[in-house]
Parts: structure tokens; C-alpha cells; sequence
């Protein structure tokens, strides 16, 4: 039994014992309540603590209240960004990928593989609390009972609820019965927008100290790093292992892939190199003694379906070191042999084979990209230099540093904005923010105040980012104007107010107000869903090709 199938079998089992358990009472007379997989625990105690805590009344209701045009900016832009999105969908169509996967919508770690499992988690759960203890202490600021507050569990937990009182509230009574609410439209709407404003407020404060003092505290180490050594070679006698940084080649310091091809082209047989590296943040030195043959090229790391390269029998691991009269020993020399072709195109291919030199003559496709006009071989390439026996590899660890450095002087244009909504998909490993993670964590190193820290500036680095972009995240998407989120109350209440200067009539103005409420949500939900299949409808459902 693979391991989905184990997980499937676990939460059915898990489901059939809620629903007996239901069926029998037993729930119920622990205040638990079940919405088919999903319980509901819930708790009265801490009531206490809300109306402590809910005693600057004049304090809570001006942070609510600075709430309210936040959230219809904020409403605004994600209505816009939705639209924009589904219009960019149409108009120039993207191939499914991960990013348009069903699972990756959701903003939930282990499930969304953008999302790390354990960061994601706690960013999560301190998004969900900070919202949902807002609208309890703003329930209590404005007279409203608080009924429960507790945890939502599907096997584990996945959300924290305030359960307010709806016939308060709303003025919708259990039996479903609609009478005068207690609380007025400014009261409701100051109890609906605390809970975003609490986010906001969250994101605020971790984005200021991530990309103040934190960011500030790491510096890279350098951005060529050993992929992998060859048995019996120069390098592996020389003691050179996988995972280390290369910071310098005798006196040259080494920035990237280029400059290693730099420095060898002059070596010469026999040349001994002093290799500068930096281990897990130890400084090592190195003594290569050069061999008689030096090889460059540019390195397939994969090699597309339905392309001219497949079809060849070009194959991941060889490396390319000459198109057609064109030596490439560089990732740019390898783009402009590319850039100077055309579809229809015969080039021929030279690659270096497990040690072996070979020629592929090859017919150049149609690229799959508008507007490209030269020829497609259908491969994924990355730089690779043969350090003598160390195969290496390139990471822009100063650049990414240096963009996420330069993302709040990027907030006073709307793109800024958008970089920051999509933060974790702009990684440049795996298509993943993966900073300071593994693998990319070996590029950086603690300075300055973090010095004495360690390795413990980049966990610190990773919960604040991730508590600051979930709470952000989890802000914009309940501000959006559909019910059940917040900003769809919230834009009931505008609406309702909008139609009363219509008609006095409060039948119609329920019914007008239900009627552009509703549709609006169904607008957004068919958004969602254009966004999600529009890839697979316009391409086929073969995935990525």
C-alpha cells in the first residue's frame, strides 16, 4: 500500500468513527460538533481574558475602524488581481504546471508544495489565531456574546473558530428565523474587518523586522557551490566534497560559473589550484593539480516530450559543447549559438558523453512561445564547469538577496504589490522561495549582530517570513468580496446600505442586495475555477510538454 493510499485509508477510518460518534450523542455532549470530517471543538472558558483584554473599548474600535478602508482597498485590489489574472488567461494561455495545480490554490503547508510543511505551519496558526481572537475581543468590545472559541480538526488541525452569536449579530435566529439584530451595521462591520486588520497588523510587524534587522544580519558566502566530484579524479584526491561554496581560485575571487571558466581556460597541465572554500561556514583550502584534458560545456538537465532533442537522443547528463561552429562553454555563448537559428533548422550537436565526444544532427522545432523566432531544441540546460573532477553548479545567491532587499523600496507601484503577493513562487530553485532552506542555505552566512547565532538566524529568517506572508496572504484572500470571508459580509453590509438610498422597502432591499452579493461571489468562484482548469482546457490535460 503506497503512502496515499495509507493516508486515504486512515482519514476513512477517522470519518466513520466521527459519524458513529455523532449518531450516539456523544459529541454533542462534549461540545463538539461535526460537518462531515471536520470537527468543530469548542470552549467557553477564556471569557474572562476577552473582556480584559476587551476593556480599551476606544482602543479596538479605532483598530477596527482604520479595518474598514484597508479592507476595501484591499477588496479592490484582490477583485482586480483575480480579474486581471483570468483576462491574462485568456489572452495569452499558459501550460499547466505546479503553479496551476488544484492543491497549490490552497493555502495549506504539506498540501501546497510552495508552502513548506513546518514553516507554513506556524505562519498558519499564528494567522489563524491573531484573526479569530480579533473577532472575538471586538465581539466583546461591541456587546456581542461570544458563544465558543476552540480548533477545527480534519485528523489534525487545520483552523481555529470564534463562534459569535448570530442572532446578535446577524439577527438570524438557530431555527433559521430573521429578527432585529442587536448590533448595528457600524458595529458589525468593525467586528467583521478586526479580523483582517489583526493579520495586516501581524504581517506589518514580521515584513519590518525580515526585511529590516533580519536580512540585514545575512550575507551570502558566494554562488558557485560542488554538485558532485568523479571518483579517482584531481579533485577527489585533492579532498574537494559535495555541497561546498567556492569562494576563490588562488587569487581570484569567483562570483560565478563564468569566472571559473575564466581562470581555467589558462591552466595549463600540471598547474597545481588552491581552491578557497567555505564548508557549512568553515573556510577550507584546497590543492588541485590540473590533468592533461580540461572540459567545459553547458550541462541537459532535462530533456522535453515531443521535441527535436528527445527525438534525437539527447539525454540529461551530457553536456553541450559546440552548435554547429559554435563552441559553448558558457550558458551565454550557448543562448547566442540558439538565438542565431530558426525553426526547420538542421544544426548539428556536439555533446560530451560519460567521457566520450558525440555529434547529433538535429531539426530545430516551432517554439512554443509566441512571439520567439528561433529554432526549439527542447532541452533544460544549466552552466557546468568540470572543476578537475568537481562538477559544479550555479546559485545568484547575492541577487536573491539583494531582490528581497529591495522589495519594500519596490511598494510604491502596484508590480511591488504583486511581487510581494507571489513571494513563495518567484524562487529560483524548483520554481520555490527557498532562501534559507536547504539546499540554498549553504550560500549564506550570520554577520553583524546574528554573528553569534549561527545557524539559528536562518530558522529565525524563515518564521518571520513565513508568519509575515501568510498573515498578509490570509488578510487579502478574506477581504475578497463573497461570502463566507469576511470582506463578502462586509461588502453585504455596503450593499444593503447602497440599496436603502434606493428603496425603503426592506424586502427589496434584501432581495437587490442578495441578488448583486450572490452574483459577485459566483463571478469570483467561476475566476477560481477558470484560473485552475483554464490551462488544462486550452492545452490539453496532458500536463506540462
Amino acid at each position: 500500500m503506497n503512502s496515499t493510499l495509507l493516508v486515504l485509508a486512515i482519514f476513512g477510518i477517522y470519518w466513520a468513527i466521527i459519524s458513529a460518534l455523532d449518531k450516539k450523542g456523544v459529541l454533542e455532549r462534549h461540545n463538539i460538533r461535526a460537518h462531515g470530517p471536520l470537527l468543530m471543538i469548542g470552549t467557553k472558558r477564556g471569557q474572562k481574558l476577552l473582556e480584559r483584554l476587551a476593556k480599551p473599548k476606544r482602543f479596538w474600535r479605532t483598530f477596527a475602524g482604520v479595518g474598514r478602508p484597508l479592507m476595501l482597498i484591499a477588496m479592490c485590489f484582490m477583485f482586480a488581481v483575480l480579474l486581471y489574472s483570468d483576462y491574462l488567461m485568456l489572452v495569452h494561455p499558459i501550460r499547466p504546471s505546479a503553479l496551476t495545480e488544484p492543491r497549490n490554490i490552497l493555502l495549506l503547508p504539506g498540501i501546497n508544495e510552495f508552502i513548506p510543511l513546518i514553516w507554513g505551519l506556524v505562519g498558519l496558526i499564528v494567522a489563524i489565531v491573531v484573526h479569530e481572537f480579533s473577532h472575538a475581543i471586538l465581539g466583546k468590545v461591541e456587546d456581542i456574546k461570544v458563544k465558543s472559541m476552540g480548533v477545527v480538526l480534519a485528523l489534525i488541525p487545520i483552523g481555529f473558530f470564534t463562534e459569535l452569536d448570530d442572532e446578535q449579530l446577524f439577527g438570524i435566529k438557530e431555527t433559521g428565523e430573521k429578527v432585529k439584530p442587536t448590533a448595528t451595521r457600524d458595529e458589525r462591520v468593525r467586528i467583521l474587518t478586526a479580523g483582517v486588520m489583526a493579520n495586516f497588523v501581524v504581517a506589518l510587524i514580521a515584513f519590518a523586522l525580515f526585511f529590516g534587522p533580519i536580512l540585514g544580519a545575512i550575507a551570502p558566502v558566494g554562488n558557485v557551490v560542488v554538485t558532485s566530484v568523479a571518483p579517482g579524479s584531481p579533485a577527489d584526491l585533492a579532498g574537494v566534497q559535495e555541497g561546498i561554496v567556492i569562494t576563490q581560485l588562488d587569487e581570484v575571487e569567483i562570483m560565478s560559473i563564468h569566472d571559473v571558466y575564466t581562470f581555467m581556460r589558462v591552466i595549463q597541465p600540471r598547474d597545481v589550484i588552491v581552491v578557497h572554500a567555505m564548508d557549512n561556514r568553515v573556510e577550507k583550502t584546497f590543492d588541485i593539480s590540473a590533468p592533461q584534458n580540461i572540459t567545459f560545456g553547458v550541462e541537459i538537465i532535462d530533456v522535453i516530450d515531443g521535441y527535436p532533442a528527445k527525438d534525437a537522443g539527447l539525454t540529461p547528463g551530457m553536456r553541450i559543447i559546440r552548435i554547429n561552429d559554435m563552441f559553448t562553454p558558457t550558458l551565454d555563448l550557448f543562448m547566442t549559438s540558439m538565438n542565431a537559428t530558426h525553426p526547420r533548422q538542421t544544426i548539428n550537436v556536439w555533446v560530451i558523453d560519460h567521457g566520450t565526444e558525440r555529434v547529433f544532427n538535429v531539426t530545430l522545432a516551432e517554439p512554443p512561445h509566441e512571439g520567439m523566432k528561433k529554432g526549439f531544441l527542447g532541452v533544460t540546460v544549466m552552466p557546468s564547469v568540470d572543476l578537475l573532477g568537481a562538477k559544479l553548479s550555479e546559485y545568484p545567491a547575492a541577487d536573491v538577496l539583494s531582490f528581497l532587499q529591495s522589495i519594500p523600496s519596490r511598494l510604491s507601484t502596484l508590480s511591488g504589490w504583486l511581487i510581494l503577493v507571489g513571494l513563495p513562487f518567484m524562487g529560483v530553485m524548483g520554481s520555490k522561495l527557498v532562501v534559507f532552506t536547504f539546499p540554498a542555505i549553504q550560500f549564506y552566512q550570520p554577520v553583524g549582530w546574528a554573528l553569534p547565532l549561527g545557524n539559528a538566524i536562518f530558522w529565525i529568517a524563515n518564521i518571520v517570513l513565513w508568519v509575515a506572508w501568510i498573515n498578509f496572504y490570509v488578510g487579502l484572500f478574506n477581504c475578497l468580496p463573497a461570502v463566507p470571508f469576511d470582506g463578502g459580509h462586509v461588502f453585504r453590509e455596503m450593499s444593503l446600505s447602497a440599496v436603502s438610498h434606493i428603496t425603503k422597502n426592506k424586502g427589496k432591499q434584501e432581495r437587490i442586495s442578495n441578488v448583486v452579493v450572490n452574483g459577485l461571489a459566483l463571478l469570483i468562484l467561476a475566476s477560481i475555477i477558470l484560473l485552475i482548469i483554464g490551462p488544462y482546457l486550452m492545452h490539453g490535460m496532458h500536463g506540462l510538454i
